[in-house]
């Protein structure tokens, strides 16, 4: 069978949603092949040139705009839509053009970064034993015995946000990534429909935003704020999103007051994960370690689970299999369970912190 040029030039050329998902697809193969050639290309360059065009442009709109895109893509997929008439082409061609469309703008806007290198690749990962949890889970619980007290009220939002961002900023730079652009964060509220639905916080390609539940205590809306801030930066695991969050708020690069706040917010989440990961492997040692914490860091860890209880997900357990799936999808191996490695992360970076060489 002879292949014909002229038409498959012409497919394309009016399907270009297809030809577009298609050649996306081919960089993505490559980027995969070639990690630290996507690094270079993408996430400290094509990524970057985003970022600055993108953030000095429409993102300075002084909404989410996430409320205008759920505005405008109705009309937009209407009068897109239009251009597939016939049954053929409504029900066929249509959908994988929009595919195509949907798949090339996540990847170009931000998904590419999933080919480039781990930041924190040539760290040891080899998982914490019950007995090394409840050591770093006593070692954690001391330090936060020192910063515990009122939290961060004198401190304005608007300020909060600031220092964050740019401890963000910062901590990324450290590892050889650029952070050029000035990517916004917003707190969303909607009676926590996001919360309701799982979504404690998420960064969307398509508005180049993070977003966070507004329902959150201080004690977790920071922490929840650096992790989507991370992924903003071009950060796509989770546990080394959760890491540069500890950092950000563990090395607040400030003298004033606000600056434990943040350290004592860095601890207090890096302790509730030793706590259920410990809880999971041992309840003995979980049950030991709780004795050991102090009253006034228990009663925030309360505070937390009564704030998250009044709060029931509307489909218990769905995010969390969508999650797993999605990252799976993008080549996180491990999907969920990602998140876990956040304690080893922050166990070396401590244990390194301690006894440098």
């Amino acid at each position: 069978m002879d292949f014909n040029f002229d038409k498959s030039q012409y497919f394309l050329r009016t399907n270009r949603g297809i030809a577009a998902g298609g050649i996306t697809l081919i960089v993505y193969a490559i980027f995969s092949l070639f990690p630290v050639l996507a690094g270079i290309l993408y996430r400290n360059g094509f990524f970057q040139i985003f970022r600055l065009l993108f953030d000095y442009s429409i993102n300075l709109l002084p909404f989410p705009l996430l409320y205008l895109e759920v505005l405008i893509l109705p009309f937009v997929l209407f009068f897109y839509g239009k251009k597939f008439q016939g049954r053929r082409g409504l029900l066929l061609l249509f959908p994988m053009n929009l595919l195509g469309w949907i798949v090339a703008l996540f990847m170009w806007m931000w998904g590419f970064n999933y080919c480039c290198p781990d930041i924190l690749s040539d760290e040891e990962q080899n998982g914490m034993s019950a007995t090394e949890l409840f050591e770093f889970g006593k070692y954690v619980s001391e330090e936060l015995k020192l910063n515990s007290g009122p939290h961060l009220v004198n401190l304005e939002q608007e300020i909060s946000h600031h220092l964050i961002q740019e401890s963000v900023e910062e901590q990324i730079q450290s590892y050889g990534i650029l952070t050029l652009g000035n990517p916004k964060f917003n707190e969303i509220g909607m009676h926590a429909v996001m919360r309701r639905l799982g979504i404690a916080g998420i960064y969307i390609p398509f508005t180049g935003q993070a977003h966070g539940d507004k329902s959150f205590l201080p004690a977790t809306s920071f922490f929840i704020m650096a992790h989507e801030l991370s992924h903003a930066y071009g950060v796509t695991s989770e546990a080394e999103a959760d890491f540069m969050a500890y950092v950000s708020l563990k090395e607040m690069n400030t003298k004033e007051r606000s600056a434990l706040d943040f350290r004592y917010f860095a601890d207090l989440e890096l302790l509730r994960s030793i706590r259920y990961q410990l809880h999971q492997s041992d309840s003995t040692l979980f049950n030991s370690l709780d004795t050991l914490i102090s009253l006034n860091v228990m009663k925030d860890i309360v505070a937390i689970r009564n704030n998250a209880r009044s709060y029931p997900e509307y489909f218990p357990g769905m995010q969390e299999t969508v999650n797993n799936q999605y990252l799976k999808l993008m080549g996180v191996n491990d999907g969920v369970k990602n998140y876990d490695r956040f304690v080893d992360l922050a166990f070396i970076y401590h244990k390194k912190k301690n006894n440098p060489q």
